[in-house]
């Protein structure tokens, strides 16, 4: 049995072995998720629009909690890539909780948070952002061919650098276990 596992009473698993922070980060994600499913984003940007020192580029993505833009830190003219998230979909603090414990990652297969803000859209709405490296290569996505297929060798490096990245995170055994079990069944 992998050493990040321990049976319970119950039968379940459970996670032991990891770090505090590492426990923290992945109960922050999993709290407030139903809570704020239908909750419309207050949050309108443009490419162009200056928020904070950042001017925005294009918006890379979306999800429950914010957008993601690449942007250009105008201080230091370097591209980063920015959560922007409204604060009313939770606690200022909460985020700012993801960005401490973030901050404190450093593994070449996760992504790096350099530093958190809290700013104002306007006089109703603030937001928290969350400043990261940019990527350049995007999701993996971008590599699958016109059939929706990716080459099997490169569908392996990046499977290898994603468990090596969930391994830092103390999440190898977890999720690795499963993925063997089912690869065995076959």
């Amino acid at each position: 049995m992998c050493s990040n596992f321990q049976k319970t009473i119950s039968g379940r698993r459970s996670l032991t072995g990891i770090s505090r922070w590492q426990m923290q980060l992945l109960s922050l994600g999993l709290r407030l998720r139903s809570s704020i499913r239908n909750m419309p984003p207050k949050i309108s940007l443009n490419s162009g629009d200056t928020l904070y020192k950042y001017k925005l580029d294009y918006c890379i993505g979306s999800g429950e909690f914010g957008q993601v833009w690449l942007a250009n830190d105008l201080t230091i003219s370097r591209d980063v890539a920015i959560k922007i998230i409204d604060d009313t979909l939770a606690p200022v603090a909460f985020h700012l909780k993801e960005a401490q414990l973030g901050n404190k990652l450093t593994h070449q297969n996760v992504v790096k948070i350099h530093y958190a803000d809290v700013v104002s859209i306007n006089e109703t709405t603030n937001a928290v952002i969350i400043v990261m490296d940019f990527h350049s290569h995007g999701s993996t996505l971008n590599y699958l061919n016109s059939a929706n297929f990716m080459p099997l060798d490169k569908s392996i490096r990046l499977a290898v650098d994603i468990l090596r990245g969930l391994e830092y995170l103390g999440f190898y055994h977890r999720f690795g276990h499963g993925v063997g079990q089912a690869i065995s069944k076959r």
